[in-house]
């Protein structure tokens, strides 16, 4: 039996401008897309990027852009007009099937593809939970936003 060892994650999104975005960053980015996996440089305010590696450690959220995703929940502070960074509550967001297909109640992480999540099947940080069952090897899948650390 998994046992779940919450690790909570309190961060402040303010952003500046993504000029900001560090030049360190694996993947340098101009724009993020809708349901991307989103994560900071070390945990540092104002510098994001698109995850790109298994069970990311520095994880913040799931990128929404309002104008695409109608708001079902609170969402934390804007990063730009209509964009947001959820780092709680219900999104959706892009997934794969790299660990397999996911089914609703699974827990879900970020992967080697940029952006995307995967079913996770082993401990190691964790974006959250499906909430339904995938319908396709890859496209988007509703989770429930839960940044921890699972056993």
């Amino acid at each position: 039996m998994k046992k779940i060892l919450f690790f909570f994650v309190s961060l402040v999104f303010t952003f500046e401008g993504f000029s900001q975005i560090s030049k360190n960053a694996n993947i340098l980015l101009k724009k993020f897309s809708n349901g991307q996996i989103i994560s900071s440089i070390n945990s540092e305010k104002n510098k994001f990027y698109i995850t790109n590696k298994p069970y990311d450690l520095y994880m913040v959220g799931v990128y929404v852009d309002r104008n695409i995703t109608p708001p079902t929940n609170k969402l934390a502070e804007p990063v730009l007009p209509n964009k947001y960074v959820a780092n709680t509550g219900i999104v959706e967001v892009k997934y794969n099937s790299t660990n397999g297909k996911i089914h609703k109640g699974d827990p879900v992480t970020s992967s080697s593809i940029p952006g995307e999540a995967m079913k996770a099947t082993e401990s190691g940080m964790i974006l959250g939970i499906a909430l339904e069952d995938a319908k396709a090897e890859k496209g988007f899948i509703k989770i429930r936003v839960l940044i921890q650390y699972l056993r």
